[in-house]
């Protein structure tokens, strides 16, 4: 949600961006919050990001959680 969010209210807003309240007075705040937003986003969802979104998209690929150090070890 946090990374698509942003990418849907860009999208959005340039048909529905009468019904946001200051749109049309400051659209530079809003694409400055939205680009801060899916900065985050990329953040918090981690580096193996890119894996997953290819994951989805191609056939062959599978994902594999990343396995946990063996506390015994």
């Amino acid at each position: 949600m946090l990374f698509v969010l942003p990418l849907a209210l860009a999208w959005a807003g340039s048909f529905f961006g009468h019904h946001l309240p200051g749109y049309s007075g400051h659209p530079l705040t809003y694409a400055i919050g939205r680009n801060v937003v899916l900065l985050v986003s990329l953040f918090v969802l981690g580096g193996e990001l890119s894996d997953k979104l290819r994951a989805l998209f191609t056939q062959e690929v599978r994902v594999v959680p990343a396995t946990t150090a063996d506390p015994e070890k």
